[in-house]
């Protein structure tokens, strides 16, 4: 394999790791939301907000030269992920003793 291809993939590679990290950055920030969320009495799922968010990352993708439409389905699958993750905690909260919003 060409030298300036292995180099490439693996600086692929790297930005891949990144994303990664970040993704999981993004759902323990979600696992808080859901703590103040129950701490407030709001629903889990705010179809105002998720609206504003794919909004504004078709725009970003946009600014960037990117797919818009495959970005907003990239944000779509997170924000179903997401969800999906905040009823699970809901249901075990049921059953285990209830959290309070973090402080920030």
């Amino acid at each position: 394999m060409n030298k300036k291809l292995k180099t490439v993939r693996k600086d692929i590679d790297r930005v891949d790791v990144k994303i990664m990290h970040l993704l999981y950055a993004r759902k323990r920030f979600a696992k808080e939301l859901i703590l103040c969320k129950n701490t407030e009495k709001k629903m889990l799922r705010d179809t105002a907000r998720e609206k504003e968010i794919l909004r504004s990352r078709e725009n970003g993708a946009r600014k960037l030269g990117l797919n818009q439409r495959s970005i907003v389905a990239i944000w779509k699958i997170l924000i179903h992920d997401l969800l999906r993750e905040q009823k699970r905690i809901v249901n075990e909260r049921k059953v285990t003793s209830k959290k309070k919003c973090p402080n920030r």
